[in-house]
């Protein structure tokens, strides 16, 4: 599962070009992120201590899925990526 995947299912994201990312041109879009984060932060809140078991859950399967995912990456990148950057926002 790749990170844009990952943030869908679990939280909020926002792409940005690859032009944008290596030109410092992404605050505006982590700030966008942010407050798309905002409902979904609220409606996990408000689930108080009944959600907690629910969100060591989620934690857990969040945590392994990243620790697998850079398990698999390449040590070092040969290739240049020729897709855009991925910020965002998980609820965790």
């Amino acid at each position: 599962m790749g990170l844009k995947l990952l943030l869908e299912q679990n939280g909020v994201g926002v792409e940005i070009s690859r032009e944008k990312y290596e030109s410092g041109d992404w605050a505006n879009l982590i700030e966008e992120a942010w407050v798309k984060g905002q409902t979904v932060k609220e409606k996990r809140r408000s689930l108080g201590a009944a959600g907690i078991d629910q969100r060591m859950k989620e934690m857990d399967q969040f945590a392994g899925t990243l620790v697998n995912q850079l398990r698999d990456e390449p040590e070092s990148p040969t290739t240049p990526s020729s897709g855009g950057k991925y910020f965002g926002t998980s609820p965790l």
